[in-house]
């Protein structure tokens, strides 16, 4: 690396050249990435699956070695919902954006952990954490509203009262 005197001699002619020569180019980085559970993280041909960092030597265009460090985060948003029927619960996580959606139709219900379905049906969630999303399988929710009473008869007497009523 650095300025060189280089002479040439054809015949009887002399030549004299300066000719630089750069040093080499070795080459550090550091890089934050995030990725979901299952994802896989390239750098160069070198994968990465877990969270931490991580340091990679590559060669860089110069043939010199080029060295990248890399911090990576692993998000996996778990669905963990408790059932008490109407509600379904989602334990809360930071961030989180919740979709509930009724299974039957495909219409969104809810937006919120908590979730307080309307009528009976089958209901999940849909769970993003920055771009990863999870989906829950479909939860039954029945027994909702009054059941139907088999008819009965009150009998209320007498009539006209004076001291007493009776109900049957």
């Amino acid at each position: 690396a650095g300025e060189h005197i280089a002479t040439l001699s054809i015949n009887e002619c002399s030549f004299t050249y300066n000719i630089t020569v750069p040093s080499a180019q070795n080459n550090e980085s550091i890089q934050y990435a995030t990725i979901c559970q299952g994802e896989i993280f390239l750098v160069g041909s070198n994968e990465h699956q877990t969270e931490g960092s991580f340091t990679d030597v590559l060669v860089n265009q110069f043939g010199c070695d080029s060295t990248v460090t890399t911090h990576l985060t692993v998000l996996n948003p778990i669905i963990n919902i408790q059932q008490n029927q109407p509600i379904l619960e989602q334990t809360e996580i930071p961030n989180a954006l919740y979709q509930w959606i009724n299974c039957e139709t495909q219409e969104t219900v809810g937006n919120e952990a908590i979730f307080t379905a309307p009528t009976n049906g089958l209901y999940k969630l849909i769970l993003t954490l920055q771009d990863c999303t999870v989906e829950s399988d479909c939860y039954d929710v029945a027994n909702l509203g009054v059941k139907n009473m088999e008819p009965f008869h009150i009998n209320i007497y007498p009539n006209p009262i004076t001291d007493v009523v009776h109900i049957n």
